[in-house]
């Protein structure tokens, strides 16, 4: 995709070719939230430092923020890419516009039924999860598909709670596994050391009855 730079691209007149010089598959580029205008990486730093006034360390910070906050929407980008393939996929059908519509509402926490924002992993992850449950279901209640998919999501939604409870238990259990690993480990380690320790003592002994022998 090709972008306008707003520090280094010039202004056309109406009716003139827009000169777009970032390219978003090579370039570092910037967008900045409050004017949502695009800016080589290198050229922003400019723009806030000669038409904005700010020091080396303001621009550097800002920077950093700026290109923190731009990997944070290409990692939902592809997030929310790859939900509504698994979807798709799932249903073997496109989604109707207003189904983005209410999973974006569920997304941003707007959704009546949420009381937060859900991201789009974990809404893929309980699909997955609940996939062969959803099917179950679906054959009982012999619904159309674009029902299904209001049907399914929510359901999804009312497992919030009970996912949220789930991850919290896995995150534990993982946490006591690992630890019980590690504690295993050490065990090996101090068990090498001390057999290192024993099998030192005995050369020692060795070297000190032969050193004996030759003395007597």
């Amino acid at each position: 995709m090709k972008l306008k730079c707003n520090y280094c691209d010039p202004t056309v007149k109406k009716g003139q070719k827009q000169v777009k010089s970032i390219d978003t598959d090579v370039d570092d580029y910037i967008r900045d939230p409050s004017t949502k205008k695009y800016y080589h990486t290198e050229c922003y730093r400019l723009h806030l430092k000669l038409r904005k006034g700010m020091t080396n360390e303001e621009v550097e910070r800002m920077v950093s923020e700026r290109l923190a906050a731009r990997e944070q929407e290409m990692q939902e980008k592809v997030e929310r890419d790859r939900f509504f393939k698994w979807l798709m996929e799932y249903y073997d059908s496109d989604l109707p516009s207003y189904f983005y519509m209410k999973v974006n509402s569920v997304r941003t926490g707007e959704h009546k039924l949420v009381k937060e924002p859900v991201d789009y992993a974990t809404l893929l992850d309980i699909y997955q999860h609940m996939a062969n449950y959803l099917d179950k279901l679906a054959l009982k209640k012999q619904m159309s598909v674009s029902n299904r998919m209001n049907y399914d999501l929510a359901v999804v939604i009312g497992n919030l709670g009970e996912y949220k409870r789930f991850k919290a238990k896995q995150m534990m259990s993982d946490s006591e596994t690992k630890e019980i690993e590690q504690r295993i480990e050490d065990r090996k380690i101090i068990e090498r050391i001390h057999k290192n320790n024993q099998d030192n003592k005995h050369e020692n002994f060795s070297i000190t009855d032969i050193m004996d022998e030759l003395l007597l």
